[in-house]
């Protein structure tokens, strides 16, 4: 059997077998929602000190035909590898969210034409991802990844504006740690692009905080160095203070 044929009956079996190993279980389903992703992160989100447990679930899964992986070469020397379901893998994880197959894999991107699609961008989508693991680990206890966005947009009306505009992000998360939800919205930076860029996502970002009710999620941002890191913090307050 392939990943492209596959029947009811196989993702039934599939589903069946899973009841058993609930690590692979969660791992299935968390590559439905998060296409494309490393091992570093996945350990993370499942709040792993080792990847040994993660290990034996991929390779499960691998076996049973529910997932693949490539290996693009993004870096000199080692290149991760990311992971994505295969069609079987995709509807074993429509089985148990109870959803149509393609409703699934059109919200998530998770066709063929949504992985080949993210394949220009993919060293921004790693970014986002690691600094989703980032704040995965960055408390103590198992996280639950409750939500992803990518991107995350907003729309939003100006008191003196006649049409509508819209605020957007590279992603949002909410994660919990057992003791309540904390909403993030990510920006990675990986530096090719002057500071200015981003002023105008800054300034919507600002306008809709200075009109809705209630709190924006906290907008956490991962840059290259600590010189960075110094500019970005300048521009925040200059434009807070505007």
């Amino acid at each position: 059997m392939t990943s492209d044929m596959w029947s009811w009956t196989d993702a039934n079996h599939a589903k069946t077998e899973l009841l058993r190993r609930e690590a692979a279980r969660n791992t299935l389903l968390l590559l439905a929602r998060l296409p494309l992703v490393p091992e570093k992160t996945m350990e993370r989100l499942a709040g792993l000190h080792s990847g040994a447990s993660l290990y034996r679930s991929l390779a499960f899964l691998r076996e049973k035909q529910l997932i693949h992986s490539i290996r693009p070469p993004l870096q000199s020397g080692h290149a991760p590898q990311l992971f994505y379901l295969t069609d079987l893998g995709l509807a074993t994880a429509a089985l148990y969210r109870q959803v149509d197959p393609m409703c699934l894999a059109r919200q998530n991107k998770l066709r063929g034409t949504d992985l080949l699609s993210l394949l220009p961008g993919l060293p921004y989508l790693l970014a986002q991802y690691e600094l989703l693991g980032a704040l995965a680990a960055s408390q103590p206890g198992i996280p639950d990844l409750l939500a992803w966005e990518r991107p995350w947009r907003r729309r939003y009306q100006r008191p003196t504006a006649k049409s509508p505009s819209q605020v957007a992000l590279p992603a949002y998360a909410a994660l919990d740690w057992g003791d309540g939800a904390a909403p993030f919205l990510l920006l990675p930076d990986l530096g090719g692009v002057s500071l200015r860029a981003f002023r105008d996502k800054l300034s919507h970002l600002l306008l809709l905080r200075a009109i809705q009710d209630g709190p924006l999620p906290e907008l956490v941002i991962a840059t290259t160095d600590d010189g960075r890191a110094g500019a970005w913090k300048y521009l925040l307050d200059e434009m807070a203070g505007a």
